[in-house]
């Protein structure tokens, strides 16, 4: 199937056949051609929600629809309606393949419009302004083929029920031992330097910490410092995965402005690749994690930590391609003085949500 050239009607082209008017010439060009003895099959587009002319409806083995910028799921009744009623129309499959709209749960979607019009639905899916999350977008680069996003995941869960093949009521998203690595930060041999492990009893304990303990870090200032008091843990990764760092952390102010005693640094070392937009040579060395939340974070309770900060406001998550048997250390170094680490996990970023992460590990 060739899309002959992507909406023809766009102002940018500047050359006649491709455009509206003659654009079908090139498609019945195309249809003349065969490979490996079958006939190619040929159509082109329209920008979003625009109607096809005559002459391209005529020509096509199949229409393309557009329904970009279609805001409400009655646009798209209305363009599948409007292009059936166009002279020359013919009992052939439309495609509406654009379509930057999700809500795939409702009823009322544009893709639910289209598939009760047995009108094919493609699903077009980017990072929005904003987002910095590899897994978002199959049209954004560089891609992740994973369906590791939540809309990615509505969409194909969507898709399982309209073709029969959805999953039972449970659902398939609770991870399992060989899925995630949890790793509890008091949980060190010795060396901790300017960090102390903290007890039920302790006037600066958290509550309700995993295990009862957690550590936190003295040294430097509330501000930020150089990394100080590195702590090592070594793991095995239990399958070939890409792998996310979540932090459960808390901060402890004793007046200082909300935004201060909320990170520390982090790094991995080992045969692991980026599974991220940072490089290897980034991961490996010392990069900022923070909790979530900063100013409007309440203190003295746990909260998650789930990106890293290059520099000022520039985040990104940290994921790590690993392969299973191999052995890593994540060493986590002081920044801020009063930050508390509960527990590390690494888990499948393909196979769950952060969402679905986050409420899984804060069981």
């Amino acid at each position: 199937m060739i899309e002959k050239n992507n909406e023809c009607d766009h102002k940018d082209y500047d050359h006649d056949i491709l455009r509206p008017q003659r654009v079908h010439e090139l498609i019945d060009l195309v249809k003349k051609n065969k490979m490996g003895g079958y006939k190619l099959l040929a159509s082109t587009s329209f920008t979003g929600r625009k109607v096809p002319t005559s002459n391209v409806v005529k020509s096509p083995d199949f229409i393309l629809i557009h329904g970009n910028g279609a805001k409400n799921p009655s646009q798209i009744q209305l363009l599948i309606d409007s292009t059936k009623r166009v002279d020359g129309f013919r009992n052939v499959p439309i495609i509406n393949n654009e379509d930057d709209h999700f809500n795939f749960d409702r009823d009322t979607s544009n893709l639910a419009v289209s598939v009760r019009n047995y009108v094919s639905s493609g699903y077009f899916d980017y990072r929005f302004k904003g987002e910095t999350d590899i897994n978002e977008g199959y049209q954004t680069i560089p891609v992740n083929w994973g369906i590791g996003s939540s809309r990615k995941r509505e969409f194909f869960n969507k898709i399982a029920k309209v073709t029969g093949s959805a999953p039972s009521e449970k659902g398939n998203h609770d991870l399992s031992m060989k899925d995630y690595i949890k790793i509890e930060a008091e949980r060190i041999g010795s060396g901790l330097g300017d960090w102390v492990i903290l007890k039920p009893g302790d006037p600066n304990y958290i509550i309700d910490a995993s295990g009862d303990k957690h550590i936190e870090f003295w040294g430097n200032n509330p501000d930020m410092g150089e990394p100080n008091s590195p702590l090592s843990y070594t793991f095995k990764a239990p399958k070939d995965g890409n792998f996310r760092l979540l932090i459960m952390a808390s901060k402890r102010l004793e007046g200082v402005r909300g935004n201060m005693c909320n990170d520390a640094y982090v790094k991995m070392s080992g045969s692991f690749e980026s599974a991220c937009n940072l490089d290897k040579i980034t991961l490996e060395n010392y990069i900022k994690y923070f909790q979530e939340g900063s100013v409007k974070t309440p203190e003295k309770s746990w909260h998650w930590g789930i990106r890293g900060e290059r520099v000022k406001h520039e985040f990104f998550n940290l994921v790590y391609a690993c392969k299973k048997g191999e052995k890593y250390t994540i060493t986590v170094a002081g920044r801020s003085q009063r930050f508390s680490i509960d527990y590390m996990v690494l888990y499948d970023n393909d196979k769950v949500t952060l969402k679905e992460a986050q409420a899984f590990f804060s069981k």
